[in-house]
Formats: C-alpha cells, structure tokens, sequence
C-alpha cells in the first residue's frame, strides 16, 4: 500500500457524503483523518492478522500529514485477536482499559481497520448502518448500540492482500443486497461471475500493480451497488425498525447455523446457506418466483459460495455435522428482529423484491419442512374434487435416460426376465411376474467413461492399447467413444464385440471434428475437448447437447473454457455447446499456477492426460490419494530386521509381518513397528529414522508419508504445513504450543486457533488457570474435543482439570517430559481432594464368608483408597438385602460368589452375552446408559480364570475341535463356566465325570446338544471312551473328600500317553489337592487353582476401575497368596 492516492467516489448515508471509495487511498485516508477529525490523540485499533501489512504504511502516511493540519497530534496503535470472537465483553473492556491507560480523553478519534475496511465483508456491510454490537453466548450481536462513523474511507487495494476465502465470504453480502432491491446490481453480478473471481486468484502483475487495480472500476460498480442498496435500507431506519430488517435475509437461518457449526464456517458462507434456505421457505409459501431461488443459487455458486449445508465443501469444513431442526429453531427464537414469541423471516417474492417491506412472521411448522433432511407423508382421508397444477418445463426423456433402461433390460433378459415394450404407450415397459435364472456366464463389462482416458492417452502420444471387457455389443453410451470421436480425429479402431482397440496417429497429426454430438456419451466430453485442443486445422470442433454438463460437480463445459485457455487454447461456450480451436501440442502454454480441477475427478483426469504433452504441467490434484495394491522394495531402504511390520495397500490396512514395503514412501519416514518373538510391540514402535526438528520441509513429507500410510493418528501443529485436505480416514491432533505465554486465555487470541484441539499456554500465574477454564467452557459447544493446558508449575490445576488427551509422567521415569506434568495417580487424587471424583465403594456378597482374596487382589492392583474402597464381605442367605447397595449412588461393583450367583439376576437392568450363555453372573457393575439412566448390568469372569489356568499350563487354541476332547471333573458352582471356557478354547467334545448323578444329568441337559457334553457315569463307560480328554478342568470342592466311585473312573480317564495333558484346578485351598496329586501321578501337567482366581480377578478389575486396560498379571498372580 502506497501512499500515492487516486480519485475516490463519495456515497452519502444518513444526509452525509460519509463513504469514499477507490483504489490506494493511503495518503487520502490520514489527511482526510487530520483535516476533519481535529483531535490531540488518534487511536488506531487493529487486529494481529493486519498489523503487519498496514500499520507500518498508516503510520508512515499519518506522521507524514499530521505537521501540516495537526502538528501536536500524537498517534497510538492497539492490537487484538482478529475474528468473530473479538466481538466480546470481555476484548471490549480490555480496549477501554488501554485507552484509559494510555491518558486519551473526549476528543480522543478512534481509527478502526474496518471502518477503514480491508475485508469485502466489512466494505459492502458492517461499514453501514453501523452497530456496534458483541455477541454473547446466547447468541450472535444480541448487546449494543448504533453510532454512525464521522468518515468511511474503502480502499479496494486492501482486497488484493485478502485471502480468496474471505473475498468469496463477502460476496454473500454482496449477493444478498443486490438480490433483495437492485436488479440492474443483481444482474452485473451475473455478468462478471468470471472476471471477479478470476481476478480475485490472480497473482500480481509484475509491474507491481495488483490485478485489481487493473480492473478496479468493476469491482467499484460492484462495491458501490450493494453500498446503495444498504443506504437506501438503512437512511429511513438507521434503528431497525422494518424496513431495515430486510438486510438480515438469509441470517435467520444462517444465524442458527452458525451457533452449531461456527468457528468451520465463515459468516458470509453459512448466510449463502441461509439465503437459499429462506427463499425456499418463500417458495413453500408461495410468495416466490419460480425461478428465483435458482437464478439466487447460481449466482452464489458461481462465485464460489456454498448452497447447503451437504455441499461437499461444507461438509468437509464441518465434518458432516448435523444442525438438528429443532435446536435450530430455538437459537432462531432470540433472533433480534423477532416480535416476542414469533419468528420473523425475509421472504423473497423475486429478484430485487421481497414479499413485505419488512420481515414476515412465519410459523413453526413451515420453517420445520424446510429445514428437515425428510418428511413423514401421511394419507388423506379426503381428497381434493378438482385440482389443477403447471409443473415445471422439463425436456422429453433424454436419449441418456433410454439407454440407461436399455441397459437394465439386457441385463434382466440375460438372467431370464424378458421385458417388452408397449407397442401403444411410449416410454412405457412390461415386467413379467418371473424368477431370475443365473445364466452360465454373466461378463461385467469396464466402465466406458473411466476407459476414455487411456484410449485419449494413445490418441496424443501415438501409442496403442487394447480395452476388455468393452467393444461394440456395449449399451454403455461412452462406449461409442472411441468410434464417434477417436476414429474421426486420426486413429485406428479395432473394436470387436467385447474389446476396443486403438491406435493413435502420430503426434500433432490429430484432425479437428467439425461437429460431434455427444448426448449419447455426455461424460466424455471433457475427454474429447482436450484431444481437440491439440488438433491441427483451420476449423473448429463442435461437441453439442451437453447441456446437463452445468450442474454436475462443477459448471464443467465453463470450467474446460476457462482452464483451456491457461494452456492457450482458445475455446468459447453457447447454452448446450462447446467449441475448440485447437492448436499445435508444441505451442500448448505452461499453464501458471497449475490448473486448479474444482474438486472434479472428471476435469482432473482430462486435465492430466492433456498434461502429457503440454511443457511443464502442472495439474492440481483433487485431494485424492492414490494407493498400490501391490507393494515391492523400495530401492535404497535399509534393512531393519525381520519382526517389521509396515502400513501399505488400500489406507494401510494391509500388513505382513515380514519384509514388505510401500514403493511410494520415501524410506527415511517409513514407521516401523519392532516386534519381539511373541508378535508383541516393543518400545520401538513409531520409530523415525530421521529426526524433524523445526525442518518443516521434512515435516511436510513426513506428514504425507504418514497419510499415505493410513495412520489411525496423526499429531499435526497447526502453524507447520497443512495436509489435512489429504487425510482420508486418519485422525488429525491438531495441536499448537504457545511455549513463550504470548496468548493470554483472557481473551480472543487463542480463540482465533481454535479450529481444532491440543493446545498449551506458559502459566504465568494461578489466575491463568482459571481464564483457561473460561476458555475451555465456551470451546467444548463444539465436536471436537480438545486438551487444553497451561505448562509449568503454576499450570498444574489445568492438567487436573483437562479431560482429554492429558499428557502424564510415571514416577519409573527419570525426568518429566514438561514441566509441571502429574502422574494419573496425582491428577486422580486431587480430583478427589477437590470434589470431583466420587469414591466407589465395592463388595463382595457370599454366604457363608470365607477368607476371601478379591479384596487383596484388587486393591494390591488399584492402591489408591480415594477412588475406591473395598468394604467387607456382606453376608446374608437372602439377595435381595443387597438392593440398597445396589442402588446407592457410591455402589461401585460387586463380586457375587455362591449362593447368589443365579438368585441376583432378577435385580439386575441386563446381564452380559456370556453370562446369558453360563446361567450365572460372578460380577455386577453399575453403567450409565446413552439415555442418561443408571443400569445395573451383570457379568460373569470365571470363565477367564478357567480359560487362564490351562493356557498356562501350554493348551492352546484347538484347530480341529471335533479332534479335541476335554474333561471336567465334578458338578461344582463354576462348572457352568468352565463349559463356556472349554468351548472358546475349542474343544468340540466335552466328557463330565460326577460322584451324583442327578447333578450330572442336570449340568448336561443344561446345555444344547450342539455343545457335546457326554456324561461319564461308569469305568465301564470311561474305559470304552474312543477318545480321551487332553485337557481337564477340577471343580471337586476343596474342603470335601473324593467319592470313591468317582476315583474309579478317574483312574481310567487321566492315562498317560505321548501328547502333553494338562489338568487345571478350580479350588485354591488348599494349594495341592487330592484330583491334583491323582492327575500328576498320571503324569499330567497341573495348575494349581490360584491361577483361576487371578485370571478372573483380572478380568474383573478390567471393568471395575480401567475401562479396559489390562493389569499386569504378575502383580496380581502374587496378591492372591499375599506373596
């Protein structure tokens, strides 16, 4: 910004010729300041984002005119956050705060860069009318007042250092005004729909002088209608009374959209999405033209505005977030231009006009239909006698449509439907009532879109290829490509019934087509024209009836005019056509900038085979990342070893545990995971090979690497280069370390990065604390969750108080990674000290009680006494004196043991899959349903322990269950459990030997006969057994002798033979008993019964108190003994 000033355009407002605009106004704006704004202090208010660019200048200009109109005048500058969320009470006072300090008094003149605008946004709409509001947390510009500026001053070279984004977000403004009151403005809109935004991307020239400045007289045409419009409004009702409120079209729903989804969109974006949605509400109404709401929607689109809230763009801003209807219209209900209870809407009536002069009270219900994904469509019960309806005006049924049809008839005739056509009414089919019939071979054919692009390869390069599954039985339209358009421009086709071949002439000897009508292959059109750029002739081609290619991902026979021309190529469009003249493939420009595709794979793929033969192309991807199937070495990448595992294939889900590499990664970033010889992660895993450092080049390819990779997590700081466009199924940690304090919690700065999640500030007093916790409460509204953090000693509160992603220290660890980090155990136990952890009390309900070991197991795991409590055993013969336990508000769990493991079902809300399958629960646990309710849901870990104990013995999983007999021995309280144990190990037969009968029987008929439960009741019966059991399990109680008959069969079962046979013990006192020495005098391998009470003691801890996480099992092997 120079100060070198030209002729500025003066608009009045309010009686006053208030509002300049031009281009480079510098040196006018500070003389203008001094010459009518007399005062001794002049304060400049600008934010962090401005600052750099424009203070320099201004100060400059204003030091150089302040000794001829104000030579004692003293000029002071202060900085805030810059965005929405500086419009607070709390960035408000901070202000008057620093004025006061720096001494200014009543005269003092108040410079703001916004009323001197720098933003679109603030040129066309907050610069009138101004009101000087903040938002709160009920919602947007609910407290304020309106104060008109002295002098307005609007520099459009400002516009040349604005981001594209936040161009396009003001031309929402722009729309809106034009659209409700100037249709002249409305329509120079939609005749410059290019140039401005081809302006806008422009780089500049290199005379120095921006591209705007080359064409500022439209964009001061632009400026100055929507200016009109906003005065016109705003002169009569400077205090939003009527007429003035029609200058909120679209932020009545864009307002509501807002609270939900801000800071992802911006405020012209989502009043874009309003206005579309309040002129359908018009339509529903039936106070708007038909066509207006499309003519507004093209125009918004055009400029490159979204339309709905399920535009791609928008959903990737948002993540797909949902504004649910009926929050919307309760943040609607405070609207500021309500009348109490009822919700007042702008309704267009057409372009330039809106329904009322004012906004119009519209009914719940009516906003309801418009705002909802679907509808509920009841019957009537009385229909209308007459009723008569203009439907849209539609063309015919397209050519398109019937070959779509033909094809799904040939497909059902191939599995034996026989369709006809009605030789009476067009358009119409019969389906006879059938049944389909495979036939022997059904081919499904290549898709003749995608097969276009290698055949137009050939066609410029000179080679030849060969596609399957696609010839000249095709039905599939773009299927006749390579007949209509390649053959016609120079090549050779081969094509038989079910392959096409085509051989290019060669290269720049392509002839131009005069005319060729692609309605039959409309989606390759984009292919065609770029073959016909590079054809040699005088004459043009011609693609006709495309007409539907305008509102496909883009407007794509404008889009192949435009990016045509970055090559040289000139081309022109009509309403349904596209012409080319093409040139020699040698003259073809390096297109500046690269070729940007609209997030269209169409227009990329085109593009890129276009790319071949032009100089130095460069195509701008779609945000698509390619993957190999098959993955080779990688030349050059070292060898680490065999235990490798690495992320290739589709999004890293492919791995091998062996040498197997991605071809496409260079192998410094590669990510290795070391494994030992069990297959489990050492603390090797995530190795780097090469250190980042601040190297944000090596950042970036590490980044990409990692993406490419498919990385579930990957921690991004958010001032280091962006790939998040790119990140496919991977989850961003967008984090940002303020190591220097500079970003106080008290106000917006931080707020200006919150655009994700991990954050950390230098506490630099305990008070920083407690503004962070401000912070956090207006930051968690929204999704996505966060950790937000203060970094030494004073920021120990903040680590106790986050939620998420809280990084921990361990007392094993020689040094803390940061300063002020707290182990899990402190952060837990100050929780506790301040109120906001509950300790849970846990119990053991048994009858009678003996010297249990759970207590000791559990705590000896979980030692931290302010989290939970093991209270003693409750005994009583009756269950149900356990439900004022169950139901108090501390009741942590309970280990239920004999008598009540059945008879406490009845109290529960659920119990689990597998303890539905045992018929028991060992465990209850108190769970916090999706619906807010407490439930009691019980569980049953025996069978862990079960499952344990044999597994420490050397059994593992049974790979031919029907080969694999197991033995359990007695009908005690865990037999239940051990069945289900057995089975999940994967013995299909299991033998069970009783000293009663009655209780034999009644274990094997509990279960189905698919489980395979035989009874032993006889020596006789054991000795004719076929196949013995390898693997037994004892539920003998400890404390009562072994029957003698039982002892009979149990010495013709455990015999010895050549595999390993395992016996595990259910009964831990004592340690050794009699079915213990009977089985190991076998020569069987046994378990003493301790290790079926750590198992299941572990599994229970797991639900207990860690969500999941596994204790270690050698802590709690040795707490079971008091060892």
């Amino acid at each position: 910004m120079s100060s070198d000033s030209s002729s500025a355009v003066t608009t009045e407002i309010l009686g006053k010729d208030t509002i300049n605009v031009g281009y480079d106004l510098t040196n006018s704006i500070t003389a203008g300041i001094l010459q009518y704004l007399t005062s001794s202090t002049y304060v400049l208010i600008t934010d962090t984002n401005l600052a750099p660019l424009y203070l320099p200048t201004f100060e400059s200009s204003f030091n150089k005119n302040a000794p001829q109109y104000s030579p004692e005048a003293r000029l002071l500058s202060h900085t805030i956050p810059p965005g929405e969320y500086s419009k607070s009470r709390t960035t408000k006072a901070a202000v008057e705060d620093w004025i006061l300090s720096e001494k200014c008094t009543c005269d003092t003149v108040v410079i703001a860069l916004g009323v001197v605008p720098t933003m679109l946004l603030a040129m066309v709409d907050s610069l009138i009318g101004w009101k000087a509001v903040i938002g709160l947390p009920h919602g947007k510009n609910l407290i304020g007042a309106f104060w008109q500026p002295e002098r307005v001053f609007i520099d459009m070279k400002f516009l040349e250092t604005l981001p594209e984004r936040e161009f396009i977000n003001g031309m929402a403004e722009v729309v809106k005004t034009t659209a409700i009151g100037d249709e002249p403005e409305f329509s120079r809109l939609e005749q410059n729909a290019e140039l401005i935004p081809e302006t806008v991307k422009a780089k500049s020239s290199d005379s120095g002088r921006g591209q705007i400045g080359n064409v500022q007289n439209v964009f001061k045409d632009v400026i100055l209608g929507s200016l009109r419009v906003k005065a016109y409004v705003v002169s009569p009702d400077e205090r939003k009374g009527g007429l003035r409120n029609l200058l909120n079209f679209g932020h009545s729903i864009g307002h509501g959209n807002e609270v939900i989804i801000f800071p992802k969109m911006l405020h012209g974006e989502r009043v874009a999405t309003g206005m579309i949605k309040e002129a359908e509400l018009a339509r529903l109404l039936g106070v708007c033209k038909l066509g207006a709401v499309a003519r507004l929607s093209k125009c918004l689109t055009s400029y490159g505005l979204p339309t709905s809230l399920e535009d791609k763009h928008v959903k990737k801003l948002t993540g797909g977030k949902h504004c649910e209807v009926e929050r919307m219209l309760v943040i609607m209900g405070v609207h500021k231009k309500n009348d109490g209870r009822k919700k007042k809407v702008v309704l267009l009536a057409a372009i330039s006009r809106t329904h009322e002069k004012k906004a119009s009270v519209v009914n719940d219900d009516s906003i309801r239909v418009i705002l909802s994904l679907s509808l509920i469509v009841h019957s009537q019960r009385s229909a209308v006698p007459e009723l008569q309806v203009t439907p849209p005006s539609s063309k015919s049924i397209s050519n398109r449509v019937l070959l779509y049809i033909d094809m799904t008839v040939a497909m059902m005739t191939a599995f034996g439907i026989e369709v006809t056509k009605s030789t009476t009414d067009e358009y119409t089919y019969h389906i006879p009532q059938s049944s389909y019939k495979n036939p022997a071979e059904y081919v499904v054919e290549s898709d003749a879109g995608s097969t276009t692009y290698p055949l137009a390869i050939v066609t410029m390069t000179g080679s030849t290829v060969t596609a399957l599954n696609i010839g000249k039985t095709s039905l599939q339209g773009d299927a006749r490509f390579a007949e209509d358009v390649l053959r016609p421009i120079g090549c050779t086709v081969e094509q038989s019934d079910y392959s096409t071949t085509v051989r290019g002439p060669p290269r720049g000897q392509l002839k131009p087509l005069p005319h060729v009508d692609m309605e039959r292959m409309i989606d390759a059109f984009l292919t065609a024209s770029v073959l016909a750029a590079v054809t040699n002739g005088s004459e043009r081609t011609s693609i006709t009836s495309i007409v539907n290619q305008r509102v496909k991902e883009c407007n794509r026979i404008a889009a192949m005019v435009h990016k045509l021309g970055k090559f040289g190529i000139t081309a022109g469009e009509l309403e349904d056509d596209i012409w080319i003249q093409g040139i020699d493939y040698n003259s073809l420009k390096t297109p500046e900038g690269g070729v940007h595709c609209y997030d269209d794979h169409r227009v990329a793929m085109s593009f890129s085979v276009l790319a071949l033969i032009a100089p130095e192309s460069n195509v701008a991807r779609r945000n698509i990342l390619f993957y190999r199937g098959n993955c080779r070495p990688c030349h050059g990448i070292p060898q680490h070893g065999q235990n490798q595992a690495y992320a290739c294939g589709e999004y890293g889900r492919c791995l091998e545990s062996s040498q197997i590499w991605p071809d496409c990664i260079p192998c410094d970033y590669l990510l290795v995971d070391t494994t030992d010889s069990n297959g489990v992660a050492t603390v090797a895993f995530g190795k780097t090979q090469l250190p980042i450092s601040q190297d944000q080049g090596r950042a970036l390819e590490l980044y990409i690497a990692a993406l490419t990779m498919g990385l579930e997590s990957i921690d991004l700081e958010i001032t280091w280069p962006r790939v998040t466009s790119s990140k496919g199924y991977s989850k961003i940690i967008a984090s940002h370390n303020d190591v220097g304090g500079d970003l106080p919690w008290c106000n917006a700065f931080w707020i200006s990065k919150f655009n994700s999640t991990l954050k950390y500030g230098q506490a630099k007093s305990i008070q920083d604390n407690y503004d962070l916790q401000n912070f956090r409460k207006c930051a968690v509204t929204y999704e996505t969750r966060m950790a937000v953090l203060n970094i030494g000693e004073k920021g120990k509160i903040s680590r106790i108080l986050n939620s998420f992603l809280t990084p921990v220290t361990h007392p094993g660890l020689p040094f803390k990674a940061a300063q002020g980090q707290l182990s899990i155990a402190e952060i837990l136990q100050a929780l506790s000290l301040i109120g906001m952890l509950q300790a849970k009390m846990f119990y053991i309900f048994r009858t009678p009680i003996p010297h249990s070991r759970s207590p000791a197991l559990h705590n000896t795991l979980f030692p931290f006494p302010w989290l939970a409590i093991y209270l003693p055993p409750v005994e009583s013969t009756d269950v149900s004196t356990t439900q004022e336990i169950l139901n108090s508000d501390d009741f942590g769990g309970a280990s239920v043991t004999i008598p009540h493991k059945v008879s406490i079902i009845p109290l529960l809300s659920s119990i689990s899959a597998q303890a539905q399958v045992i018929g028991a629960v060992n465990t209850v646990i108190p769970v916090i349903a999706e619906d807010g309710t407490r439930k009691l849901v019980g569980d049953n870990f025996d069978w862990c322990g079960i499952q344990n104990s044999p597994r420490i013995g050397g059994v593992t999983e049974q790979e031919n269950p029907s080969a694999a007999t197991a033995l359990i021995i007695g009908t005690g309280g865990t037999s239940l459990a051990v069945v289900y144990a057995l089975h999940k190990i994967g013995y299909g037969k299991i033998d069970v030997v009783n000293s009663t009968p009655e209780n034999l029987k009644s274990l094997v008929e509990s279960f189905s006969k698919e489980n395979n439960l035989v009874a032993i009741n006889s020596f006789a019966e054991a000795k004719s057994m076929d196949l013995k059991p390898i693997t037994a399990v004892s539920t003998v109680p400890a404390d009562k002798p072994v029957d003698d008959a039982l002892k009979v069969i149990l010495q013709k079962l455990p015999t010895r033979g050549a595999s390993a046979k395992v016996l595990a013990e259910i009964a831990y006192k004592p340690r050794v008993t009699e079915v213990m020495n009977s089985a190991e005098g076998a020569g069987w391998k046994v378990v003493p019964g301790l290790e079926a009470l750590a198992g299941q003691g572990v599994g229970q801890f797991k639900v207990f108190f860690t969500g999941g996480i596994v204790p270690d099992y050698g802590v709690a092997r040795a707490a079971v003994p008091g060892e």
